[in-house]
């Protein structure tokens, strides 16, 4: 319990050391010794996130993101979403996902599909394009749910699921950028595609 206190209050003045400094004059050498500390520092949180206890990843992973320090929230973010702890992975998605602002999705025909589905699915990237956005106007990170107005989306572990109107989809975490999975969309009848989100 000692251990992890201190451990914890040492990651504390981590991070607290990373939070920027009033902007003044500074040598070269200031400038250097400022990034060689970070870089210690940095290379010291890292070893915490792939550390084998499993409570102090995920303290750290929240302390990180939680900083105020775009270079930590980002490290902790690809450290989460390759992680190999399904806890950690799937808070680093739900973080990521409460972000955005926008679901846009890549289409592309799903060639397991019937012959008249893909024929359908073709008709509609001609009319349409290949680009489908929807705007997200709220998140709640404590149930993992986006709403898109009166529609609603949800993170759970490292899939996500939506549904807009007649259209619905089930996308998978592929790696720390991609969501990716099958979408089906309504307009004169359905379409069925492969779809994939950036997600950073």
């Amino acid at each position: 319990m000692k251990t992890t206190i201190w451990i914890l209050a040492s990651l504390v003045l981590i991070l607290c050391s990373l939070l920027p400094a009033p902007v003044q004059a500074a040598s070269a050498a200031e400038i250097l010794e400022a990034a060689r500390a970070k870089s210690r520092d940095l290379e010291e949180v890292k070893q915490v996130l792939n550390g084998p206890e499993p409570n102090m990843r995920l303290a750290t992973f929240e302390a990180m993101v939680d900083s105020g320090d775009d270079t930590m929230r980002e490290l902790a973010l690809d450290a989460g979403l390759t992680s190999t702890d399904a806890v950690m992975q799937a808070l680093a998605l739900k973080t990521v996902i409460m972000a955005q602002k926008f679901m846009t999705l890549s289409l592309e025909i799903d060639t397991s599909q019937a012959k008249e589905m893909q024929e359908r699915s073709q008709a509609y990237l001609d009319k349409n394009g290949s680009i489908y956005t929807v705007k997200i106007t709220a998140t709640d990170p404590a149930t993992g749910t986006f709403k898109m107005t009166q529609y609603q989306g949800q993170v759970s572990g490292t899939t996500v699921t939506f549904e807009v109107s007649y259209d619905k989809g089930t996308l998978f975490l592929e790696d720390e950028t991609t969501m990716k999975g099958p979408v089906t969309i309504y307009k004169s009848g359905y379409s069925g595609f492969i779809a994939t989100w950036k997600i950073r």
